[in-house]
């Protein structure tokens, strides 16, 4: 059961960054997605892992949070 909830997790998130890629032109200057903190480090990688991208972090664009932890 464990396994097969991984591959459902990571097909996922596989699914979910074609579709990206399926709606650009790869003529865009950037590209800021909003989603759950869960996908982040899956869809992070995946970009990563692509030529046509570089992954800025958050911070770099809105400035760090003041809220404290």
């Amino acid at each position: 059961m464990g396994a097969d909830l991984t591959i459902d997790w990571y097909r996922r998130n596989i699914l979910i960054y074609s579709k990206i890629l399926a709606q650009l032109d790869y003529k865009e200057d950037a590209l800021f997605l909003v989603i759950g903190n869960d996908h982040v480090p899956i869809l992070k990688q995946l970009f990563n892992d692509n030529p046509y991208f570089e992954v800025v972090e958050t911070e770099k664009w809105l400035g760090k949070s003041k809220i404290k932890k």
